[in-house]
């Protein structure tokens, strides 16, 4: 069993939804309203610490994929000026390639250790002010619509009644 849990930014319109709902069998459904904190303003379900590791994860892997992209270019112009000057034939294709590779991998371990330390300031700066919104009370408690399903076709049913009513958000919870 499971339970959808759609967030909307009007009380009719999560009324409306419930009302819906029941109608069509959804025994149990309810409207209540969502927390004011963190979820309220990062997403629902939402966490400081997921968010946090979030920034961090896609800082570190952005940044890696920019500085091999970045120096295994660098390493491919820099072949006319270098010592590997006349190797554009084919037959030391090898050596172009293991050169090219050689900057993108220096490029690559750059690349992680710059997007690493960038994700630890900014996951750092947005947590912080993030905590600070909630502590001042702008987290928002949006009304709620739980709906407990029972199976995939359930669900499907219950998203598209939810869709057409138009949630702030949707999510799915086991329970």
């Amino acid at each position: 069993m499971a339970t959808l849990v759609a967030t909307f930014t009007d009380m009719r319109d999560a009324a409306q939804a419930a009302a819906i709902l029941q109608a069509r069998g959804f025994k149990g459904t309810s409207v209540g309203a969502s927390d004011a904190g963190p979820g309220s303003l990062l997403g629902l379900g939402e966490t400081v610490d997921s968010f946090r590791n979030r920034i961090m994860l896609g800082s570190t892997i952005g940044g890696a994929a920019t500085g091999a992209a970045a120096l295994g270019f660098l390493g491919f112009v820099s072949m006319g000026f270098t010592e590997v000057r006349n190797m554009a034939t084919l037959a030391d294709l090898p050596g172009v390639i293991v050169w090219v590779l050689t900057w993108a991998i220096a490029g690559l371990v750059l690349g992680l250790v710059a997007g690493f330390l960038t994700g630890v300031l900014l996951a750092n700066l947005l947590t912080s002010a993030t905590e600070r919104a909630v502590a001042e009370g702008k987290g928002v408690a949006r009304p709620q619509v739980l709906v407990p399903v029972q199976s995939a076709e359930a669900e499907d049913a219950a998203r598209l009644v939810l869709k057409d009513i138009g949630p702030y958000e949707i999510a799915w919870r086991r329970t």
